[in-house]
């Protein structure tokens, strides 16, 4: 049974915990492999074993990218990380083809989750992501997001007069959101936001580079209107209404130009450059934060 997305936590180390939490549940004997496939049933909608471990990795990752964020002046990083080795033993410290059997409790111990607890708080005060709101109807709307996601993949395959260059490019940024649907209860909600958005950028620039057909600009002008509601309805999930404001008004500014018949007939250069609102492209709006405006990619 999957996990409960209300329950996600809103900083790595939660995160990590809840995983490694669930050895300490599991009876029997198996090969650590077996041990994640199981896991996976819980954590991911989709996802084998394998493809687990490395979002796990990953996420041990972010948790020490978050430690060393901190202040050393008020934090010791290296207190704070002092059982890394033993979080990191369920992930890296058997091989991946050992078929030894193993009970679950011998890859984490309750001293190694209580001091990930620990550093879990102090995270939470420190550096908070975004988290699932409670008064969200979490689970139906990502279903419908993932849905969504899916119609919106199979019409850029169809596009006739797409450049495959183009439709590659555009096709892997929608599956970098469908996968972070996939393991959003490991990465977080933070990270499913900060990819949905950046997904925005990426496309209108490789179409700006790569289309020139009318037909094809349409095609992009109204995959983009798609995206924008997806954004919005991942942001009414995941994204305070105070801080999401920001991108609630460039994204109803962006929707508002690309549905209006004067959009279908100015080209990808303009669209490029459609206006925000001052305070937001100044950064001076007050409810702004670093995962409101899609990051740079090349």
């Amino acid at each position: 049974m999957l996990l409960s997305l209300e329950e996600v936590a809103d900083e790595p180390a939660g995160r990590l915990h809840t995983v490694l939490s669930l050895f300490h549940g599991m009876d029997g004997q198996k090969s650590l492999g077996n041990w994640w496939a199981e896991i996976a049933s819980y954590v991911a909608t989709g996802g084998d074993g394998v493809s687990v471990r490395v979002e796990v990795a990953a996420l041990l990752g972010d948790v020490e990218r978050n430690v060393y964020s901190l202040s050393h002046k008020r934090h010791n990083h290296q207190a704070l990380l002092r059982r890394r080795d033993e979080w990191a033993k369920p992930i890296f410290g058997i091989a991946v083809n050992d078929c030894h059997p193993y009970t679950s409790e011998v890859f984490i111990s309750e001293d190694a989750l209580d001091s990930l607890s620990v550093l879990s708080s102090v995270l939470k005060l420190a550096v908070p992501e975004h988290g699932p709101r409670m008064e969200a109807d979490v689970a139906s709307t990502l279903n419908e997001v993932y849905e969504m996601l899916g119609l919106l993949k199979l019409d850029v395959a169809n596009a006739p007069d797409i450049p495959e260059v183009a439709r590659v490019r555009i096709t892997q940024q929608l599956l970098a959101i469908l996968e972070r649907i996939t393991y959003v209860r490991l990465r977080g909600f933070s990270s499913l936001v900060s990819v949905a958005q950046g997904a925005t950028a990426d496309i209108e620039v490789v179409a700006g580079r790569t289309i020139a057909t009318r037909s094809a600009k349409e095609s992009v002008i109204e995959w983009l209107a798609a995206l924008h509601e997806i954004i919005r309805k991942i942001e009414l999930i995941a994204v305070p209404p105070m801080i999401g404001i920001a991108t609630t008004i460039a994204t109803n500014s962006v929707e508002a130009g690309l549905t209006s018949g004067a959009a279908a007939r100015i080209g990808l250069e303009s669209m490029k450059k459609i206006e925000r609102p001052k305070e937001i492209e100044s950064g001076k709006h007050s409810g702004q934060s670093d995962l409101e405006l899609p990051p740079d990619q090349s």
